[in-house]
């Protein structure tokens, strides 16, 4: 079973899946977290709820897939070199 916390970080996540999750701006203004935070938040609810019993099979398929993309953008800013012009 999820928090009333949970209900609301899922429901942000969902609600700018089209737009490519949700801004560090808005993060921070409603909830007071990070993009990292938000994303580790969410895999923390994500392994609770492996077989997506509570969330429901399409609703945790669209949370992993944008923690996924999350993380492959991360790991692209990381491995850019810093450009000076």
């Amino acid at each position: 079973m999820l928090t009333n916390e949970e209900c609301t970080l899922v429901q942000t996540a969902l609600a700018w899946e089209p737009y490519g999750g949700p801004t560090e701006e808005d993060l921070f203004v409603n909830f007071g977290l990070s993009t990292e935070k938000f994303y580790e938040r969410i895999r923390v609810i994500l392994s609770r709820d492996r077989n997506g019993r509570h969330l429901g099979t399409s609703v945790h398929q669209t949370l992993v897939a944008m923690c996924r993309l999350h993380d492959e953008s991360a790991l692209r800013r990381r491995s850019d070199p810093i450009s000076l012009s």
